[in-house]
């Protein structure tokens, strides 16, 4: 695994998106160098968690020169690489994002349920793998599941969010 990563911000993203492979590497316990431009999300995490620094694009000479000085520099890299490890442990792994969500959806009176939402209340087989998932009737995992009429059948929610991999279909025709 490497000491320090990358991470490239497109410009005009700026304010849009946060690369997500970022927090992969902050969780692996690398110091972030962020390459992007201004104040950004991007920048905000790298500098406001110590996990890292910043450059600005399109200049390769001194990336080049923040490398050398950061291996060089032992101290301050674990520094970075402990910082990003506690950070992506504290703030932004999956156990701390639930949490955050679970709390903001309580102050603003949000149902979460732990189902998945398919035509029909059933248990389905489920395929970890992939990049993404996928529902298989050779599938490891059983997931219960539920239609959104069965749901939510006496409320009239004004945002579903759903991330479904490919079920989508088969959950509109539940409602």
């Amino acid at each position: 695994l490497a000491d320090i990563a990358l991470v490239a911000l497109d410009g005009g993203a700026e304010g849009l998106m946060i690369p997500s492979k970022m927090f992969y590497y902050m969780a692996a316990g690398a110091a972030v160098i962020g390459i992007c431009k201004g104040r950004n999300d991007e920048s905000n995490i790298i500098q406001n968690t110590n996990c890292g620094t910043i450059i600005e694009p399109k200049k390769p000479e001194e990336l080049a020169a923040l490398i050398k000085e950061l291996s060089k520099d032992t101290k301050k890299l674990r520094k970075f690489k402990e910082c990003a490890r506690k950070s992506s442990v504290s703030n932004f792994s999956r156990n701390a994002c639930t949490e955050k969500l679970n709390k903001e959806l309580k102050n603003k009176n949000s149902l979460i349920y732990p189902l998945g939402v398919y035509s029909k209340t059933d248990i389905l087989k489920f395929n970890p793998l992939g990049s993404g998932g996928s529902i298989n009737e050779n599938g490891e995992l059983e997931v219960a599941v539920t239609s959104l009429d069965e749901t939510i059948y006496n409320f009239k929610p004004d945002y579903i969010k759903m991330d479904i991999e490919g079920a989508e279909k088969e959950a509109l025709l539940g409602a």
